[in-house]
């Protein structure tokens, strides 16, 4: 063959190449489920399962005594090389299968022999390994040590688009009606994240900066949410969390002192650095009374604190005498309770 310059040698050494011309596989998905599970993977009488590896040899294939049998013994290559004594020698490489022992010393764990003897009869391997025998149906051989009916879960993914990038998944069982069954403590910790919308350093979750495919997932880095609508998740959650709760006297067995817990009014004044800094000069009771007062008569920088602010949520408030852009005096809101 004219292969321009191009031909294999000693850097293929090792490789392993599948000769499908004489084999045929029998046709399982031809009746029910039963007829495939049992015939899936099932050679056809008289097919041949040819694994081939690449190997150097000092004489060509027609003089090659084993391990093995050589695929051509018209086709192979040549080289010639000069060794450390300034003899020439003639170095042959070609494809052999039927190799029975593993090329250790390229990584390889399995013959080419055994490989041939799993594809043909992969039952008898003993290893575990799944089948599809229709759009809805799976089969699983060699795996009967490894499935339990309540904790075993199958899951199939696949890639919208082709990669040789590798996919790592990992998955967390939660059994239902177990009290001692929960997700980790760092698939809780992202649950929380994904809620507030935020993480314990104060980072938005998502990342904004993410495009959308990276966005959303369980990942920290990038930094991921798991929900694409985080309000309609707190709802659903929520909603949940009360069903169950109205069945229980939770507040008699609860104590809820973070629940009841909110940000208390600040002193008046505060030292800091040796000095004495004005938190705020009058305190008032409501918006409606803080409305009477005449700032015109107090100095630029006067607060008063709102004890219930009903445009706030009724939090506390302090408001700040400050001059406005006309030049009039105006109150400006300048902090508000943190948390209630």
């Amino acid at each position: 063959y004219n292969n321009a310059g191009s031909y294999w040698a000693q850097a293929q050494l090792g490789k392993v190449w599948w000769n499908t011309t004489n084999v045929r596989f029998v046709d399982a998905n031809q009746n029910d489920l039963d007829y495939a599970a049992a015939r899936w993977g099932t050679v056809f009488p008289g097919s041949q399962i040819e694994i081939y590896q690449w190997i150097t040899s000092t004489v060509e294939p027609a003089l090659y005594a084993g391990p093995g049998t050589p695929f051509d013994i018209n086709r192979y290559t040549v080289v010639v090389n000069l060794d450390v004594t300034g003899v020439f020698v003639t170095n042959y490489f070609y494809w052999v299968r039927n190799i029975t022992t593993p090329d250790i010393n390229r990584g390889k764990t399995l013959s080419v022999s055994t490989v041939a003897d799993y594809i043909g009869n992969p039952k008898a391997s003993g290893i575990p390994y799944a089948a599809p025998l229709s759009a809805s149906a799976l089969a699983l051989y060699n795996a009967y040590d490894t499935l339990s009916a309540f904790d075993s879960v199958v899951s199939v993914e696949f890639n919208q688009q082709s990669t040789d990038a590798n996919v790592h998944q990992e998955f967390e069982l939660v059994v239902q009606g177990r009290a001692d069954s929960f997700v980790s403590d760092i698939t809780y910790r992202k649950l929380q994240d994904s809620f507030c919308g935020v993480d314990q350093a104060g980072n938005l979750v998502p990342d904004v900066n993410l495009p959308p495919a990276l966005k959303y997932g369980v990942s920290f880095r990038p930094r991921q949410s798991m929900f694409v609508n985080r309000f309609l998740a707190l709802q659903n959650y929520i909603q949940s969390v009360n069903k169950i709760l109205s069945r229980y006297p939770i507040t008699e067995i609860r104590s809820f002192d973070l629940l009841q817990s909110q940000e208390p009014v600040p002193p008046s004044s505060v030292a800091q650095g040796g000095l004495i800094v004005t938190v705020w000069n009058l305190e008032v009771a409501d918006l409606e009374i803080l409305s009477f007062q005449n700032i015109n008569q107090v100095p630029l920088g006067y607060r008063y604190l709102v004890l219930t602010d009903n445009l706030n949520q009724n939090l506390w408030t302090i408001y700040e005498v400050q001059l406005s852009d006309s030049g009039s005096r105006t109150l400006t809101l300048v902090r508000v309770q943190n948390f209630k």
